[in-house]
């Protein structure tokens, strides 16, 4: 596992990056207004569709979006709350997103390549 220093703690949320660009974010889903019970963001990709799971969209004013570093769209998605998501397929992930609401004190724990940026 990579050693990981904090970055922030903001908008109930916190994250950590490392020296290779792998971001880790955590993200508490908001508990009223339009964003109940939700993130705000979606992905696409999984091993069903052979590609790399990837956030698609980040919801303007959402708890993904107020996030700093923010969650991008274009971010690769490595794990889920410390489990790898190359072998899972698009429903998985899905379905492992959600179940954190009810896990983790409802917290989400993603492990990102931020867009753009290469591991070495």
């Amino acid at each position: 596992m990579n050693c990981f220093w904090a970055a922030c703690v903001h908008a109930g949320g916190a994250s950590e990056e490392s020296e290779h660009g792998l971001i880790t974010i955590r993200i508490q889903p908001d508990t009223v207004g339009k964003f109940a019970g939700k993130f705000g963001f979606n992905v696409k990709g999984g091993a069903d569709q052979d590609a790399p799971v990837l956030v698609s969209k980040v919801t303007a004013g959402s708890p993904a979006d107020t996030c700093f570093p923010r969650l991008n769209e274009g971010d690769q998605v490595l794990l889920i709350n410390g489990r790898e998501v190359s072998s899972m397929t698009h429903d998985q992930v899905v379905n492992s997103i959600k179940a954190s609401r009810e896990c983790h004190s409802g917290e989400l724990v993603l492990t990102v390549k931020q867009n753009g940026i290469d591991v070495v």
